[in-house]
């Protein structure tokens, strides 16, 4: 058996290769590469709702979190290269639900990797000497309106900005990052940096095609891997054509959605149009 562990102050997560096969999660024409990379790519917990993602070098990967982590539920995004035989996930010893797996193709050659999500729920405090406040009892929506009022009073720069805007937008004209947060507000999306769509009350989340590609510029190591919308409306426009794209035609041989899968992809097409509806006004201004 062979376990990759990464740790994160008291917090471990392991997944372990062995077991049950590959053909349970997907329906593949020829015999599937075995794993081969694993990598931790995002965090994101009740106490840091917008996550963070987990920079690695060829020669360097981190063993901890750059933010204190806590509360209720912890989120933790994996990228595999190759094919698993099974994924194992643990918390404190507790085995975390895996939510979400979504292929991915690196290299355009129609190769699928594989981008996991993993859940945990009431976790508890968890930090690295920092004492927190207790807050099991807030609700999603409400930490993430907290996060978003301390951010109005530190930075008035970045006012109501989103929290994946520096993530994917580094480039983006104000009127680009203006029409992005009123398309966030009028479909009630809420993307953590790494691009995974979470519900209101946080207990579900969903890899957008803005995250795939974010994954996999920041795989290759890629300077721009925060500029995804470019440094103009048009350049904002065919990036949010292209991920609606993506959403219509997923890899073949991907994992069949469930229901609520089903939903959460609506959901974010939805934001795609809203967003790309005033992308289309700014243009024709």
């Amino acid at each position: 058996m062979l376990v990759v562990c990464t740790m994160f102050s008291n917090v471990a997560f392991a997944v372990e290769k062995g077991g049950e096969t590959a053909q349970d999660d997907f329906s593949t024409h020829a015999a599937a590469p075995p794993l081969t990379e694993l990598y931790v790519y995002e965090v994101a917990s009740e106490d840091q709702p917008g996550g963070e993602i987990i920079q690695h070098s060829s020669s360097f990967y981190p063993t901890a979190t750059v933010l204190d982590h806590g509360g209720s539920w912890l989120r933790v995004t994996t990228f595999e290269l190759g094919y698993a035989k099974s994924r194992v996930a643990t918390f404190k010893n507790m085995t975390m639900k895996r939510e979400r797996i979504q292929s991915v193709d690196l290299d355009g050659d129609r190769i699928m990797q594989i981008s996991n999500n993993y859940n945990a729920s009431y976790i508890g405090s968890v930090n690295k000497g920092k004492k927190l406040a207790g807050n099991n009892e807030k609700s999603f929506s409400d930490v993430a309106a907290v996060k978003a009022a301390e951010a109005d009073r530190n930075n008035e720069i970045h006012k109501k900005t989103s929290a994946v805007l520096d993530s994917i937008g580094s480039q983006a004209p104000d009127e680009v990052k203006q029409a992005w947060m009123e398309a966030e507000k009028e479909t009630g999306a809420f993307f953590t940096v790494g691009g995974l769509y979470i519900t209101a009350d946080g207990k579900h989340a969903h890899i957008t095609q803005m995250g795939v590609e974010r994954l996999i510029r920041w795989y290759w190591g890629q300077f721009n891997q925060d500029d995804l919308l470019g440094n103009s409306v048009e350049s904002a426009i065919n990036a949010v054509n292209k991920w609606i794209y993506d959403v219509d035609h997923p890899l073949a041989g991907s994992p069949a959605r469930s229901w609520e899968e089903q939903q959460l992809v609506m959901k974010e097409r939805e934001f795609y149009e809203v967003f790309l509806d005033k992308l289309m006004q700014l243009r024709n201004r």
